[in-house]
């Protein structure tokens, strides 16, 4: 009776472990169904130290994609090498993803294959996504084996959202600068040219004699994709851009153009060579003439919503490394392209103290109303309301900041953190995304209250 009574305890229990772990699994399978891919890694990184989650073929394949979806290539490896051995289909896919952003492209591309042919209808979406891997592979392959020789000075970690105003070119080099719209624009170092992109089409503008700016006018550059940040060096020929399409390294790539003959058309853009490209987004790049330096931006090496932007030395003449070079493609280690074994530190600092004049000229603050209208500081409010309600947007949006950047630190923290003080940081990570959702519905609420309060006050309604 007793073994009987004991052996019902351990079925119950079984059942109930069973029960609870599905019921889990679902909840990590609704975070990732939805793209919250973020939140589904915190909550898994509590568990996975456990046998049986860590030795689970589906836990261990929703873990390493979401390692993978979230950046952390190099740590998705060995769960989705074991969720393969489980028998796990997606793993694979996945699998194949992390092998291409750690540059072991011809692996990758093994692992692409074997998916598309075991698992893949031919001519269904999975396919051709299959076949754009692998040509991202082949790319990459033929790219690592002609690293270009940089000296890649330093890097310095950014917000996305602000990362472009941090790049210090010579006064001769122009300036990117944002437009009330929010979209960056360029402008040459004259003030007399202007390059701004939208969609898959960059387009450009002079300052007429009247002081107006002429329409703007579109670049023929034969490439598809859409097309940012868009730069143009002091010499008015060489156009620097980025663009994402099929033919790249994955994502957004770099690319460098001139003009054609007749001055109106433009050459076919040629991919800048590694390890300004890579699997990454790489974002935007200027070159700061003064000191024959440039400034480029990437998400590779960076948390989310942050980029690193990278300073070296734009050498016009600089060679490519003999044979496959990931470690050099991958930045590895900065310290590696050095020729002076005394660093350079003088000419970054050098570099980074230095700021174009226009840039020490000081701003107004845009507060956009309406389309065609736009405040300039409190005063310029007709509504005391109206008033009251962005000062009030403004502690929110402060406060959002600080709430992001201890969401940003924590996370960094967490990843290096071990197994007990991953379990004791979770809940704070949590309550802060609560925080950061919260806030940014209050934001959009006041801001939106402000505008409607001083177009009514204006009688624009």
């Amino acid at each position: 009776m007793k073994r009987t009574l004991k052996y019902i305890i351990s079925v119950i229990a079984s059942l109930w472990f069973v029960s609870s772990t599905a019921a889990s699994l679902q909840e990590v399978k609704a975070l990732v169904d939805s793209a919250k891919y973020q939140k589904a890694l915190v909550v898994m990184r509590g568990v996975m130290d456990k046998p049986q989650y860590g030795k689970n073929g589906d836990w261990t394949k929703l873990y390493g994609q979401c390692l993978c979806l979230t950046g952390n290539y190099a740590e998705a490896v060995a769960p989705l090498q074991f969720a393969q051995k489980a028998g796990r289909s997606g793993a694979i896919y996945y699998l194949a993803i992390a092998k291409q952003h750690l540059y072991q492209f011809e692996e990758a591309a093994e692992l692409i294959s074997l998916y598309k042919k075991k698992y893949c209808k031919e001519g269904s979406e999975w396919s051709l996504r299959c076949d754009s891997i692998l040509a991202r592979c082949e790319q990459g392959q033929n790219a690592v084996e002609h690293v270009c020789d940089y000296i890649i000075l330093d890097s310095l970690s950014l917000p996305e959202e602000s990362f472009v105003q941090q790049f210090r070119l010579g006064p001769e080099s122009g300036r990117f600068v944002s437009s009330i719209g929010g979209e960056i624009c360029f402008i040459s170092s004259l003030g007399d040219y202007q390059l701004r992109a939208e969609g898959d089409t960059i387009y450009e503008s002079r300052l007429l004699n009247n002081q107006d700016w002429e329409e703007w006018h579109p670049l023929n550059i034969p490439l598809d994709g859409p097309k940012s940040y868009p730069y143009l060096r002091s010499d008015g020929e060489t156009l620097i851009f980025a663009a994402k399409n099929d033919n790249g390294l994955g994502g957004w790539d770099l690319y460098s153009t001139s003009r054609a003959a007749d001055n109106t058309d433009w050459y076919a853009p040629e991919r800048l060579p590694m390890p300004l490209n890579s699997p990454f987004d790489d974002i935007a790049l200027g070159i700061d003439e003064t000191h024959q330096v440039g400034w480029w931006a990437t998400n590779r090496n960076a948390a989310p919503g942050w980029v690193t932007v990278y300073l070296y030395k734009a050498d016009d003449e600089a060679g490519y490394l003999e044979g496959a070079q990931p470690d050099r493609g991958r930045l590895v280690s900065l310290a590696q392209s050095w020729r002076d074994s005394a660093g350079y530190a003088d000419l970054v600092n050098e570099c980074l103290a230095s700021r174009p004049a226009q840039r020490k000229k000081t701003y107004n603050v845009n507060i956009p109303i309406t389309d065609d209208l736009v405040h300039h500081s409190e005063a310029d409010f007709s509504s005391p309301k109206a008033m009251e309600a962005y000062t009030l947007s403004l502690s929110i949006s402060e406060r959002l900041s600080t709430v992001r950047k201890e969401l940003d630190d924590l996370r960094v923290r967490y990843h290096e953190a071990s197994p007990s003080q991953r379990s004791a940081m979770r809940q704070t990570i949590l309550d802060l995304e609560f925080q950061e959702k919260n806030l940014v519905l209050l934001l959009e609420k006041k801001q939106k209250e402000y505008r409607n309060l001083e177009i009514k006050a204006l009688g624009r309604f």
